[in-house]
């Protein structure tokens, strides 16, 4: 899923193998080493905002305030555009949402002002359908689902705001009923992107470092998915349901606190560099070359590791599992310089 989204994957992530993860953790961002594995976080977390930005209509690399604000202009000059060119046409699925609302669990629960003003509402909305001659100017529509939907929201988590967001989604899906074929498509497009929109709006809210600078973690995703809808994430429904649930099960980091298998894979490193060193020579001369091997070996490791012909090799593809690692060696390298030209 990732990679037909263009997120970069690296060998240790795609094969799901720990020890292979640790090493790329903790060789690759050594001195020396190159920093593989800090610039593919850093490249996957651009191209996983990317990805989640297509699904709001955007082309970017990040989801920072500047694509946020550009994203909501345009959505809803959309809505006001085929809302100004289209009348809403109340039907009985109107009747019925307008119903859940004054019946809602809700109602119950509110204040007697509060239940005045819902009730009020829906009397205000038949109003101005009789004096429209039973419809309602797009205009008219979207002002009216523009003012109820700034009340829930000021009103967020309480049972006057769900009341509101009730009267909104009656209207919302109305007028979706009443668009003029022509008009259709675009409509549906523009609810899509905007409730993607939400989503992110939802999932860059929080804090942390990444977050501020406009890139999107997977978890932070996949937590605004589920606030949203629970049920469509656990079905695999939605447009990002596979995209958070790839992202958090692949891309997350490995824990900063494993301090033992960091150690132990550079000291492995060292251990097979030393006595590869001191095989080479003998005496003092012979000793001080296998110091170095062991010290500068992690970091010309972690370098290999996190290059392409290394992350070739380490996650072969249409390889025959009897192909020996030589032959495994030679194709990667191959397939390196066939991309580069040479």
């Amino acid at each position: 899923t990732l990679r037909q989204e263009g997120v970069s994957v690296s060998a240790g992530q795609a094969s799901g193998s720990k020890p292979l993860r640790w090493a790329e953790a903790s060789l690759s961002d050594l001195p020396f080493a190159g920093g593989g594995a800090r610039e593919l976080a850093e490249r996957q977390g651009r191209e996983f905002s990317g990805a989640a930005a297509r699904r709001m209509g955007e082309t970017a690399d990040n989801l920072g305030p500047d694509v946020m604000t550009r994203a909501e202009d345009r959505i809803g000059g959309e809505f006001r555009r085929l809302s100004a060119q289209n009348t809403m046409v109340p039907d009985a699925g109107l009747g019925r949402d307008l119903s859940q609302v004054l019946g809602g669990y809700y109602m119950r629960t509110l204040e007697p002002q509060q239940k005045a003003i819902v009730t009020d509402l829906v009397a205000d909305l038949g109003q101005r359908l009789v004096a429209n001659g039973g419809t309602l100017p797009g205009e008219t529509y979207q002002a009216l689902r523009s003012d109820f939907s700034r009340t829930a929201k000021q009103n967020t988590g309480t049972a006057f705001g769900d009341a509101m967001r009730g009267l909104r989604d009656a209207l919302d899906n109305n007028m979706t009923r009443s668009i003029h074929p022509d008009d259709a498509a675009a409509w549906q497009t523009a609810r899509r992107e905007w409730g993607n929109y939400k989503t992110l709006e939802r999932a860059m809210s929080g804090a942390g470092e990444a977050t501020q600078a406009g890139i999107l973690s997977p978890q932070a995703l996949r937590t605004a998915v589920v606030a949203r809808d629970r049920g469509a994430y656990v079905r695999g429904e939605g447009d990002f349901a596979d995209l958070a649930r790839a992202g958090a099960g692949v891309m997350q980091p490995m824990p900063q606190s494993g301090t033992a298998p960091r150690s132990a894979i550079q000291s492995i490193v060292q251990m097979l560099a030393g006595g590869a060193g001191a095989g080479y020579a003998t005496g003092s001369a012979g000793t001080g070359a296998a110091v170095a091997a062991a010290v500068a070996a992690p970091s010309l490791v972690g370098r290999a590791l996190m290059s392409r012909p290394g992350q070739t090799y380490m996650r072969p593809r249409g390889v025959p599992a009897d192909t020996t690692s030589k032959e495994r060696v030679a194709r990667a390298l191959l397939g390196y310089e066939e991309q580069n030209g040479r």
